[in-house]
């Protein structure tokens, strides 16, 4: 039997890694007491203020993020519970201190790898002969956090790659608060994870077939409070609850391109929260 001859091109085009893509991320500085104090000093900006300080800032900013008024009113509500003053906040007020707990993260300062091409659904208006890609890879950022970014282009008959500019915007989503999980999927990958299953029933069999987030951490409390449950229980939780959280329902705007879309970790990192197995994070247990 004849082996067929593969032929291997190397093309010139390359693709590299742009420090100038950042997405936004909630600035935690992780002590109660210096959020407290930034909060009393944007709490005693006098109102007239507020207005053009909001402005400097929309100015500076808006150009390179997608609906940035929505993402400070999350990052408002996010510090919002160290509010000490009853006096009620104006919504400009509220949006000032959500950009002030706004950082922006390089995603591709590090690097940029591991690509994996497939057709792009949309062919439209492609030129005979040409098909349209959608390229996924591997960016690094400060901090060696990685997340999945996109590329678009078209490759031509005679093999040709042209990549599409690219986009003006880098967007990235917030998991769905309470999504709703499968106890049959999630049972299933904690076991092949190791976990002990006869603990993992503890909190398992007083659920239902499909359940919350909200509800897992309250029944898992429950049961950790139960004087006949063991003390192994408390690590069967923390693994319980790190495959959980590591299952999520992203969603984006219905106007927002894929080489716009930049899949970033939503869970802690793995040497903070290990689980008792190499299983995959990526299994999907959240509902479509």
């Amino acid at each position: 039997m004849e082996t067929a001859t593969l032929h291997v091109t190397r093309r010139p085009e390359r693709l590299l890694s742009d420090d100038k893509r950042v997405i936004t991320r909630y600035l935690d500085f992780k002590s109660p007491k210096r959020i407290r104090s930034i909060l009393k000093r944007l709490m005693a900006v006098p109102e007239e203020e507020i207005s053009p300080l909001l402005a400097q800032v929309h100015d500076s900013f808006s150009h390179r993020h997608r609906a940035i008024r929505d993402l400070w009113r999350d990052n408002y509500r996010e510090v919002a519970r160290y509010l000490q003053s009853a006096r009620p906040t104006s919504e400009e007020r509220q949006l000032l201190i959500g950009a002030f707990f706004t950082m922006e993260y390089a995603i591709e300062s590090a690097a940029l790898f591991n690509p994996s091409i497939v057709l792009h659904p949309d062919q439209r208006d492609v030129p005979a002969g040409s098909v349209r890609f959608l390229l996924s890879l591997r960016a690094t950022g400060e901090g060696h956090l990685s997340s999945i970014v996109f590329r678009r282009g078209l490759i031509d008959p005679r093999g040709a790659i042209a990549f599409d500019p690219p986009p003006r915007y880098a967007y990235t989503a917030r998991p769905a608060a309470d999504r709703e999980l499968d106890k049959r999927l999630l049972l299933r990958k904690l076991i092949d994870m190791g976990a002990h299953e006869p603990l993992v029933r503890r909190a398992f069999d007083l659920l239902g077939d499909r359940f919350g987030l909200d509800l897992l951490r309250k029944t898992i409390a429950d049961v950790k409070k139960s004087p006949d449950t063991p003390p192994a229980f408390r690590t069967v939780a923390e693994d319980i609850l790190w495959l959980a959280e590591a299952n999520y329902q992203l969603r984006f705007p219905a106007d927002c391109m894929p080489s716009e879309i930049i899949i970033f970790p939503a869970t802690e990192h793995p040497h903070d929260r290990r689980p008792p197995s190499a299983g995959s994070r990526r299994d999907v247990i959240a509902s479509a």
